[in-house]
């Protein structure tokens, strides 16, 4: 990472771990999501219509492998999932110059007839004064 980010100049977070309070709006400013797939994350994520590349830690990685291929199902083409035993410098960099590529989307909230549910439960608390 500190080697792309003195050659291309980008912005980058990078920590073991964020709260889940803090993760929504980290991600919403991010144009590339490189995570574990957790819920949460894969979640987040999806609603937010991120390219990701998710990396299912090997001590969980029945579920988070699960997590990740219901990721990439939903967006095949900006989801890559590499295993913790196939990750190095260069699988994490063809992976990132792909997905780099790829323009940015909007929110799947923000798209129409996009997951209806998530639509009705955002309008519905729209509407509600919490």
């Amino acid at each position: 990472v500190r080697k792309l980010t003195k050659k291309s100049n980008a912005h980058h977070f990078v920590a073991n771990y964020w709260e889940a309070d803090k993760l929504a709006p980290i991600l919403q400013h991010s144009s590339l999501v490189i995570s574990r797939a957790g819920a949460n994350s894969t979640q987040e994520i999806e609603s937010l219509n991120k390219k990701a590349i998710l990396i299912p830690l090997s001590s969980r990685k029945e579920e988070q492998t699960a997590n990740a291929t219901w990721a990439q199902k939903l967006h095949s083409n900006k989801i890559i999932i590499i295993q913790e035993e196939e990750l190095n410098a260069q699988t994490l960099l063809v992976a990132i110059t792909k997905l780099s590529k790829l323009p940015n989307q909007p929110p799947i909230l923000t798209q129409p007839n996009k997951h209806k549910f998530l639509n009705l439960v955002h309008s519905l608390l729209l509407q509600t004064d919490l």
